[in-house]
């Protein structure tokens, strides 16, 4: 208190201690969708003191609905910022909002305290979900573990679920962050399994991983990766250029590997073009060499050939392949296949036959002619052509065809032609008979010898007869010089038929007439 008129005055009022208070947090709980008759999992509200005297609870209790509460919260908290919690679950017997309460009775102001719960009645749905749905992994070398790559297991369903097996397929391991199996899982919530590779052969490897739950549900991961062996091949020379008609040729094979790798390699080839192949030595270490002998090469093998040379050493392989290019040619021809080259008998058709080389064929290729129509030859100009690596040459090929004509024949078959309206068909079959009385009539002199006094002048009248037989058939083929062809018979003709031809032609290199390049072009030839 302050002496003086001019002095200020003060009062301070002393009160009695303060009286708990309560602050609760959060104040209200939505659960969401809920499976019924499945509790959810529990959330937290955190009850504190903030008065200065100590709270004495009296009771926490649900008003009504599905909620239920536990927690560490006893009958007293101190003032001052004391705590206690209390766990809230929600399990709905029907579908459908629902709204409950927890009322907190103490012997603060406001009591009681109401805690609102919301949530969801639904029906149960079991579902998770696993992602990516497939694992890659890279080339890895056989026996060594490759780096490991995850997936995310998610409860997508509104319940609970069980995770009750993580299974990886033979040469994949599985490690997970679910904790040990069988692990709950709730809603919306998530883990990881990892997934590593360790490759015990060589080539592609494909496995999955399985995700199973309580339900009998299961979710696959598709996993893959491929091994590389512990050694490899390769070869001084991968590739090789042969005259077209070799029949073998070599490569040099060579093994690395490291120096923990000591297993014996085993070499073998294939090929789609029907070669054999022989390896000295069969079988090499890592650091040593093989030569590879290369047989039954034809004109008809493969341009190019492939071969796969491979080495095994027990579940591992490598390969290295080698291809083998044939230098050859080809022909083509101007007017090109199937146009046709018309001509009349009697006249030349030309052609423009062009060489191409192919892989460095530089060997002379000399040309020729299947088998021709009648009447008809052919020339080259050059008749043979050198080719130059890879610049094609051309020839000139010159098809030659003969004129038409009737082949002379002493004898005619048929009916002789009309020439005229004095014409007389008939005459022909009067010479022909009185031929064959005078033919008969001669023989049967000779045969029976008829009166001996005749014998004398018998050999005249059989010079006689044989005279008129001759002049018979002489006039009977006089009268059929211009006739009619009554049995449809053709007449022979001499020089290139009508008709449409195709010729071969033939392409061979001089140093090894086995092999043959065909081409074709076609002729027609009409009357001439």
């Amino acid at each position: 208190v302050g002496v003086g008129t001019s002095d200020n005055a003060f009062v301070a009022r002393v009160l009695n201690a303060d009286s708990p208070a309560v602050a609760l947090t959060p104040q209200q709980i939505n659960f969401g969708n809920q499976a019924l008759n499945i509790p959810s999992s529990q959330k937290t509200v955190l009850l504190i003191n903030e008065g200065s005297a100590d709270l004495s609870i009296s009771s926490i209790t649900k008003v009504a609905g599905a909620c239920s509460r536990t927690g560490n919260c006893g009958t007293f908290v101190p003032g001052g910022g004391g705590t206690c919690s209390i766990q809230v679950a929600f399990t709905p017997t029907t579908t459908g909002s629902a709204t409950d309460q927890i009322a907190v009775s103490d012997n603060a102001g406001g009591s009681p305290q109401i805690i609102t719960v919301t949530g969801t009645g639904a029906y149960p749905v079991s579902s998770f979900t696993v992602l990516p749905s497939s694992l890659t992994f890279p080339p890895t070398m056989i026996n060594s573990t490759s780096s490991a790559q995850t997936v995310r297991i998610t409860n997508t369903g509104n319940v609970a679920i069980q995770i009750t097996n993580i299974l990886a397929t033979s040469g994949f391991t599985e490690t997970s962050t679910c904790g040990t199996l069988p692990v709950t899982l709730n809603v919306s919530a998530s883990c990881t399994a990892s997934v590593t590779f360790t490759p015990t052969k060589s080539g592609s490897v494909t496995g999955s991983l399985t995700i199973s739950d309580s339900t009998g549900g299961s979710r696959a991961v598709t996993l893959s990766g491929s091994g590389t062996p512990q050694f490899s091949l390769s070869a001084s020379a991968t590739s090789s250029v042969l005259l077209i008609g070799s029949t073998s040729t070599t490569f040099m094979i060579a093994a690395a590997a490291p120096s923990s790798f000591t297993s014996l390699i085993a070499l073998s080839c294939s090929s789609g073009g029907g070669v054999t192949c022989s390896f000295n030595p069969s079988s090499i270490n890592g650091g040593q060499t093989s030569m590879v002998n290369v047989n039954s090469l034809s004109a008809n093998s493969p341009n190019p050939l492939s071969i796969t040379v491979t080495g095994t050493a027990a579940s591992q392989t490598a390969a290295v392949t080698l291809n083998i290019f044939f230098s050859d040619f080809s022909l083509t021809t101007t007017p090109p296949n199937p146009p046709i080259n018309a001509v009349s008998a009697g006249q030349t058709a030309t052609y423009t036959i062009t060489v191409t080389p192919s892989n460095g064929f530089n060997q002379v290729v000399l040309l020729s002619c299947g088998t021709l129509p009648q009447g008809t030859t052919c020339t080259f100009n050059p008749p043979g052509v050198t080719l130059d690596n890879s610049v094609a040459t051309t020839s000139t090929l010159s098809v030659a065809t003969t004129t038409q004509t009737p082949k002379a024949s002493l004898w005619r078959v048929g009916k002789r032609k009309e020439q005229g309206p004095g014409a007389r068909g008939p005459w022909l079959l009067w010479v022909v008979a009185g031929s064959l009385v005078l033919t008969l009539f001669g023989t049967s002199l000779v045969t029976k010898g008829v009166w001996a006094g005749w014998k004398t002048r018998l050999r005249f009248h059989s010079a006689l007869v044989v005279c008129a037989v001759l002049l018979s058939w002489l006039l009977l083929g006089l009268g059929c010089q211009t006739y009619y062809n009554g049995l449809s018979v053709t007449p022979a003709i001499v020089g290139t038929p009508t008709g449409n031809y195709t010729i071969v032609i033939i392409g061979t290199i001089g140093s090894n007439a086995q092999i043959v390049r065909p081409a074709f072009v076609n002729l027609a030839v009409a009357p001439g």
